[in-house]
């Protein structure tokens, strides 16, 4: 998931958009500001982590601080169906970050999960009775089985594609063709 569009995102409306600028002079070490999605940070993180964190606060502060990148956050958290945010803690908080998604944006909801976090930084990794009781304190008005549980639904974006091209995921079934081609290819030359 994305945190801007350099493209469509009124923050850069003020930004020129030509790729034109890139051939110009600019300061030495410098990223122009350029309202087109160019230049591309992706960083993969377990937000249960300790080390992760401090990687979800440089990206929020890149979002914040208008650097011109587009900013993605991938979440590495347990893929197993039997774990679901009431046993899993990174899990917990990848449906805690879609539930604040939802009624604003994804900078806010890693901007609100960094302040949760921080309530935590003396521990290496959060536990989910942790994020339960926080979560019961901020927002008693939610059913926390509703938001955390195995059927929830803000338990999205657990599955990674296996493929990317220029940040275009390609199908399974396109990889997997493309690998028996190269195969049999192999296969022929011998």
């Amino acid at each position: 998931m994305y945190l801007n569009n350099l493209d469509t995102d009124k923050r850069y409306q003020h930004w020129r958009n030509s790729v034109k600028l890139l051939l110009e002079p600019y300061y030495p070490g410098m990223i122009r500001p350029i309202a087109r999605n160019l230049f591309n940070l992706i960083f993969v993180v377990n937000p249960a982590e300790r080390r992760s964190r401090s990687l979800m606060k440089i990206a929020y502060s890149f979002f914040k601080h208008d650097i011109p990148l587009r900013i993605g956050l991938i979440f590495a958290v347990n893929n197993d169906k039997n774990a679901s945010g009431l046993n899993d803690s990174g899990v917990a908080l990848l449906n805690l970050f879609n539930f604040f998604a939802i009624d604003s944006s994804n900078h806010e909801a890693l901007k609100l999960i960094n302040e949760m976090l921080d309530q935590y930084r003396t521990q290496d990794e959060i536990d989910p009775s942790d994020i339960k009781t926080w979560f019961e304190s901020n927002y008693g008005y939610a059913d926390y089985e509703d938001v955390f549980g195995s059927k929830s639904d803000y338990d999205n974006g657990r599955k990674l594609p296996t493929c990317n091209i220029l940040l275009h995921p390609l199908r399974p079934t396109y990889v997997e063709y493309q690998r028996n081609y190269q195969l049999m290819r192999r296969q022929d030359e011998r």
